[in-house]
């Protein structure tokens, strides 16, 4: 049962819908005999609690024409959302408008002067507050009703917004399908979170019914924002907040989704939205766009988006630029991309998401505790060209599989498609050489960078740490010769580019390059200090003189584009937003092509 509230101090929660009876109630008289007594003072009330984001709704037997035209005189009519005007019983009206608003009962008041409508309105809507009329001139004052400063009634146009649309859910014969396919949703992604902190606070610290991840903020505002924005500039982190319109309003950013990248998979930290979207799908519209990451649901929600029974396909989606773009431009869109590299293009390739719904991958892995390093050209080269049994089974003798000289990128389809490569590893990772067969390999472990493994057995206790590792470097040192860097085999690397690149250049019409950051931390700090990575600096050169010799590749200057220091988290780790910029430069660069 609901509480027959004698004074305003027996309110268990603030209210955030009072549901008006009209005759004897919120006027003096009755309407139907002859005439009323409007209150002013009430009429007033109702303003000001749209003001604080409180809103009333009418529940009263009476003719709908006659009240419409009362009120529309007076300017009141557009405050109350969700009416119910007509002779039927009011307990189950009540209901309807109970579950058309989506507000919990205990956060809804309900007056009217007829004690026999309460004790109806409490029997059918458990949990509903219920008043008689002397508690009005309460209300103004009462901290239950001091609600959130909304002077622009944005909160009162939202429930007018979800109204309409919920008259012409019923004029679509409840065909919800049928309704949302002719709302025109569209979905807008906003990566620059920074700009809009405050409401992403909110969004992950507020929300409840859609909140799938329920993992809270600190309460202080300003606390929070620094933790958030700590996370967010991660460069293991993508995220974006969600903003949702259709025909019938703008819904602002409604959702936010911040991902975890751990080797190759995503994992979901933050994954909130409004309740105002409800019933929307935008939710489940934003799960598969994302490419359904990891996510543990904590608590209840009303919402399944690991349900794919349903095709999403009446949302569009697009850059939040689109939002400000006086002439709307066509979205560059591929028919399938392709990305090959390290961690930098494990950043990046979430953003092409809005380009392309198909992606394919091929990134560094894992395996007994080593890093496959597939983001040196060798791989690739090898993967295009191919190799004999014997170095296949040389390879494996360092920890290499078959797979890792394996490459999807013969089966891209000529034409519109996007290829993405880097080869910043080539500047980094050491090339060993076996006589006997000819291969010519990278071998890597972490604490040695680019150092020469077969001199420098005094870091061996510490890189050394298993038995496999111990008799991978025994065999290298026994087998190989050391052939160095790029910096001392520039011809090797300029020959692997040429011939990497002869084998898509050909196939496909967009190729897009990353140049290696030149500049970490510290050089860019200092306004003397300009030194650059002279490793990078001859990956680049390289790399440049090799492109030039095929028009179709776009190389892209990442140095460039990096801002301050404090958008590094080293060398080759950009804060998120740096990516996002990365992303943005090449659609830029491809779209003037």
């Amino acid at each position: 049962m609901g509480r027959n509230i004698q004074t305003l101090d027996d309110l268990l929660e603030d209210i955030k819908l009072i549901i008006w009876d009209l005759d004897e109630t919120f006027w003096g008289g009755t309407l139907t005999e002859g005439g009323i007594d409007y209150i002013n003072k009430n009429h007033i009330l109702i303003m000001q609690l749209a003001q604080r984001g409180i809103m009333s709704s009418i529940c009263s037997k009476n003719n709908q024409d006659d009240v419409e035209q009362v009120l529309k005189e007076k300017g009141l009519w557009d405050y109350f959302v969700f009416s119910s005007i007509n002779w039927e019983p009011k307990g189950v009206r009540v209901g309807k408008i109970i579950s058309s608003i989506q507000l919990r009962p205990d956060s809804i008041l309900f007056i009217d002067d007829n004690r026999g409508n309460l004790e109806e309105v409490l029997f059918t809507n458990t949990g509903i507050n219920v008043a008689l009329p002397n508690i009005i001139d309460d209300i103004a004052a009462h901290a239950r009703f001091c609600g959130k400063e909304d002077s622009k009634l944005s909160r009162l146009e939202q429930y007018k917004i979800l109204e309409q649309k919920q008259s012409q859910f019923a004029e679509a014969a409840g065909d919800n399908i049928a309704f949302l396919s002719q709302s025109d949703i569209r979905v807008y992604i906003e990566y620059d979170i920074e700009k809009h902190i405050k409401r992403a606070v909110e969004l992950i610290n507020r929300t409840n019914q859609l909140n799938f991840t329920k993992q809270r903020l600190p309460e202080d505002p300003d606390v929070a924002a620094d933790e958030l924005l700590e996370l967010i500039r991660l460069n293991f982190i993508t995220a974006a907040l969600i903003r949702v319109q259709d025909k019938f309003g703008d819904y602002g950013f409604s959702g936010i989704y911040i991902m975890k990248r751990l080797g190759n998979r995503q994992y979901l930290l933050h994954f909130t939205f409004s309740c105002r979207i409800l019933n929307m799908h935008v939710e489940q519209f934003v799960y598969d766009f994302i490419g359904r990451p990891n996510l543990k649901v904590v608590g209840e929600v009303v919402s399944d988006v690991f349900d794919d029974h349903q095709k999403i396909d009446w949302i569009k989606c697009d850059h939040i630029s689109a939002l400000d773009q006086k002439e709307k431009t066509a979205q560059k869109n591929f028919d399938a991309i392709y990305a090959r590299g390290g961690c930098d293009l494990a950043s990046l390739i979430h953003y092409f998401a809005l380009n392309s719904d198909k992606q394919i991958t091929e990134f560094n892995g894992i395996r007994d505790g080593q890093t496959i390093r597939i983001d040196h050209s060798n791989f690739l080269v090898y993967a295009l060209k191919g190799m004999t049994q014997d170095q296949k089974d040389i390879a494996a003798r360092l920890g290499y599989a078959e797979e890792d000289f394996e490459t999807q990128l013969l089966d891209v389809e000529k034409g519109a498609s996007l290829v993405l490569l880097s080869f910043w590893a080539d500047a980094d990772i050491p090339v060993y050489y076996h006589p006997k067969t000819g291969l010519e390999i990278p071998y890597w472990r972490p604490g040695m960078h680019s150092r020469n493994i077969i001199a420098n057995r005094d870091l061996d206790e510490n890189i050394a740490t298993t038995d496999i590792i111990r008799q991978q470097l025994e065999y290298l040192r026994e087998n190989f010769q050391y052939n160095g860097l790029l910096s001392s085999a520039q011809v090797q690397c300029l020959k692997n580019y040429n011939d990497i690149f002869s084998h898509i250049h050909k196939r496909v019409d967009n190729i897009v390059l990353l140049l290696a950051n030149e500049r970490g931390p510290k050089s860019r700090d200092e306004s003397t200090n300009n030194e650059r990575h002279p490793h990078h600096v001859a990956l680049n050169k390289i790399i440049r003189k090799a492109a030039a010799n095929f028009p179709k590749i776009k190389v892209i200057d990442v140095d460039t584009i990096i801002g301050g220091s404090d958008q590094l988290r080293d060398l080759n780790h950009f804060n998120r937003i740096v990516y996002h910029r990365i992303y943005t430069k090449i659609i830029d660069e491809l779209g003037s092509s």
